[in-house]
Formats: structure tokens, C-alpha cells, sequence
């Protein structure tokens, strides 16, 4: 049997040519994968979803017959999420492949976990030579909680900690 004879891959190979054409004048490879934000996210789902109605536009055009509903579903969601999984498996590749020389970052302590705490350890956090070791905020509702996965403390921490905190 003819591989174009199958309807599902004459689908698949025109959703490959589609997709390669769509994503390269979208941008798709241009976007730096080591600071990728949830806006991209969206955006690999939207470049999919026009891939798959372009294809099956065409099909209908065409004359063949598309695979069911059920079936681009599931494709959908299984090349947007592999897309994903590889941006965020490389993200991470990338932004911990220096991490050779722990023991010498500086340790930091941020006070405020506030939206400005938040965004100054998101920026800190791109540089391998400072660890967060915590937050300090003098409001006791959020102590014991954490940010990022780093705990806020109250201000008395520092007092406890002083010999192991650089900055």
C-alpha cells in the first residue's frame, strides 16, 4: 500500500509541511527558549491549532478525507504538548547547565515579598552567582508561606542566619 494512499498520513505530511511553514514565519524558532514566558505557551497552542485548520481546510478542498474529530484532538494536544514539555525540558537544560560552582554564590536574602520581591528574585534568578536563600516581610500573614518555592520569614530570621547570609 502507497503511504499517501492512507488518509491519516497524507494528514500527517501536510500538517508537517504546514507546520514547518507556519512556524518559521511565525517566529516560533526565534523566541529564546532559556527565558520563555507563559505568553508562548499560548502561542505554540494557537500556531497548532491554525496548522490543523489549514489542513483540514485543505483536505476539504481537495477532496479527502479527514480524520475524524476525536483524532485531531488528540493530535492536537499531543504536538502542543510535546512542544511544551521540549521548551520547558531545554529551558531548564539551559538555565542550570552552569550550576557546576554552587558552594561559591553569594547568599541573598530579599526583603518584601511583595510584587517587587517577586520580580527582583525572578531577575536574581537568572544569575548563577547568587542562591535566595529566603524572604523577609514584616507582615506576619505571610511568614511561613513561600514565593517561588522560597520561604518568607519574618524579620527575626536574619538575627538567626546572619553568618551564613552575604547580602
Amino acid at each position: 500500500e502507497n503511504f499517501l494512499d492512507n488518509s491519516q498520513n497524507t494528514f500527517l505530511l501536510f500538517n508537517a509541511l504546514i507546520g514547518l511553514l507556519i512556524y518559521t514565519k511565525s517566529g516560533q524558532y526565534q523566541s529564546l527558549t532559556k527565558y520563555f514566558k507563559n505568553k508562548i505557551l499560548f502561542e505554540i497552542a494557537i500556531r497548532n491549532f491554525s496548522i490543523l485548520l489549514i489542513t483540514n481546510f485543505l483536505f476539504l478542498v481537495i477532496k479527502i478525507n479527514t480524520p475524524n474529530l476525536s483524532y485531531n484532538f488528540i493530535y492536537f494536544w499531543l504536538i502542543t504538548s510535546l512542544n511544551i514539555i521540549y521548551r520547558i525540558i531545554l529551558r531548564d537544560f539551559l538555565l542550570n547547565f552552569k550550576k557546576d560552582q554552587i558552594e561559591k554564590r553569594q547568599k541573598v536574602v530579599i526583603y518584601g515579598a511583595g510584587i517587587a520581591g517577586a520580580q527582583l528574585a525572578a531577575a536574581i534568578g537568572l544569575r548563577k552567582n547568587y542562591q535566595i536563600v529566603s524572604f523577609v516581610d514584616d507582615c506576619p500573614s505571610l511568614w511561613g508561606r513561600s514565593l517561588s518555592g522560597i520561604p518568607i520569614n519574618s524579620i527575626n530570621y536574619l538575627k538567626n542566619k546572619k553568618h551564613i547570609i552575604n547580602q
